[in-house]
């Protein structure tokens, strides 16, 4: 009979949430249709090995010659660069003069844009709390706290008023239901101490998630600068367009390897219990993403990825070469992504076997090799710390028992302000206190995961400009007959 109860408020409870009822043998039906979607795709892409391309190392000959998407969905955010100057690259919303990214639901976090130099300046103003005041009712904490928490509060302490002024009255002052303000005073400073302990333990997550991404990209940086001075061009041009094409993907494959979204925050699953077309849809936002790197062309009507540029240097069997290279390690990623494996681990072991490549040419200084692979020993040291923030949050037990402390101060604040300011200022008072102390206790909440708000793909894409004017930009020295050297 209790099993068959709970069984029933389990219904009830989807019903009421708006999740579709469906049976234990369909959802495991769709997880191994796609298993097996996923398997077959895989198998396709790695069972035509290349012949001509130098491939480095058994793992990347056995990749195919061919780059065969594993999805045939066509991205329905990613703008490629070559569009972007008609085509906005995010969704951007501008409050009382602030833009940011659009939130698509009251439930969603502040997700702010990079900051430019005129920004800094309004963010300084001292009229910004005028500002702030103005759009009040839009703001994140004020939507996600409207219900249920602001809505429970204002309700029992409506409850509590009318309770109190109708139903007891003036003349049975000892019916009144009421708490001793004094002895809830010390339980409200412990409150404030423990909200302001999570807000700082969360804020140092941002902190490290932000501090991680900084140091990709100056790692990064560094690697293509060197991989431009140290990497001979006779012999091993191939393998520096792969090492650059490289450091373009792993920001990439990192962003996707931390939000299952790519990013793309309007991305909704269809179903709460499992959607398996929502895989395909990342999976194709990240191939599309990952073909505009490498310079490749979908053929969605083919299911084909075919070069679109030709932009390297070079012979002709070099360029050849070049980009046979490149759409193995296009193909070796994207059959890496879709078979759910660790895509940033993935371009680091591409980077290792390019470096090897070159180290056997016998044409770079050991010194100069030691240099490059501390670089792909820093990206994996980002990536160990990108992986800690995001697998391992604050202890769930502080978490569960802070949330449980807010909920019951916050729903016995009117019963302790009722004496003090009576039946006129026990709501508003209420709800400004819940509102103040929740909201940081909030805004700990969002900061605890970093990888939901912080501007990934604006790091991203500063990434891929970088190393492309490093590489547009740098020019070798030319021996001049006196000895001397020239660019």
């Amino acid at each position: 009979m209790m099993i068959k109860s709970a069984s029933f408020r389990l219904r009830a409870w989807s019903s009421w949430a708006g999740i579709p009822r469906r049976s234990v043998a369909a959802r495991a039906q769709d997880r191994n249709e796609f298993r097996q979607s996923q398997n077959a795709a895989f198998a396709s892409s790695t069972t035509t090995p290349s012949s001509g391309a130098p491939s480095p190392s058994s793992n990347a000959s056995s990749t195919s010659s061919t780059a065969t998407t594993t999805a045939k969905r066509k991205p329905e955010f990613y703008v490629a660069r070559l569009d972007r100057g008609n085509r906005p690259v995010f969704n951007e919303e501008t409050m009382a003069g602030e833009t940011r990214l659009a939130r698509n639901s009251r439930t969603c976090p502040t997700r702010e844009l990079y900051f430019l130099h005129g920004q800094w300046g309004r963010h300084k103003s001292p009229y910004r709390k005028f500002r702030h005041m103005a759009n009040l009712f839009q703001s994140a904490p004020f939507q996600r706290l409207m219900f249920p928490d602001l809505f429970c509060v204002g309700s029992l302490a409506g409850a509590l008023t009318y309770y109190n002024e109708f139903v007891v009255g003036s003349q049975e002052a000892f019916s009144l239901i009421s708490m001793s303000p004094t002895a809830f005073a010390g339980a409200t400073t412990a409150i404030g101490l423990l909200a302001g302990f999570r807000l700082n333990n969360s804020y140092g997550r941002y902190n490290e998630g932000r501090k991680a991404w900084s140091d990709t990209q100056t790692i990064l940086r560094n690697f293509a600068r060197q991989i431009m001075m140290f990497t001979p061009a006779e012999g091993c041009q191939a393998q520096k367009s792969r090492l650059l094409r490289l450091c373009q993907a792993f920001p990439v494959a990192f962003l996707f390897h931390l939000n299952d979204k790519g990013c793309h925050y309007n991305m909704k699953r269809l179903s709460k219990l499992g959607d398996k077309q929502f895989y395909e849809r990342v999976q194709a936002e990240f191939e599309a993403e990952l073909a505009d790197i490498y310079g490749l062309e979908i053929d969605y009507d083919n299911d084909k990825a075919t070069s679109a540029t030709t932009t390297h240097s070079g012979t002709a069997d070099n360029k050849t070469d070049t980009m046979d290279l490149l759409q193995q390690d296009y193909d070796r990623l994207c059959a890496a992504k879709a078979r759910k494996g660790h895509v940033p681990l993935e371009v680091l072991i591409c980077m290792g076997e390019a470096l090897a490549f070159v180290n056997s040419t016998g044409k770079i200084s050991p010194h100069y090799l030691k240099a490059m692979e501390e670089n792909i020993q820093g990206l994996c040291q980002t990536l160990g710390s990108g992986e800690r923030i995001s697998k391992t949050p604050l202890p769930t037990g502080f978490s569960r028992h802070s949330s449980r402390l807010l909920f019951m101060w916050s729903n016995s604040l009117p019963f302790a302000l009722y004496p003090l300011l009576g039946p006129l200022g026990t709501l508003p008072t209420t709800l400004l206190t819940t509102y103040a102390v929740l909201g940081i206790e909030d805004i700990s909440i969002q900061l605890e995961e970093p990888f939901d708000i912080l501007p990934l793909r604006q790091f991203s894409n500063t990434m891929y400009d970088s190393i492309n004017a490093i590489e547009g930009n740098y020019r070798p020295p030319v021996m001049t007959s006196g000895g001397t050297s020239a660019t």
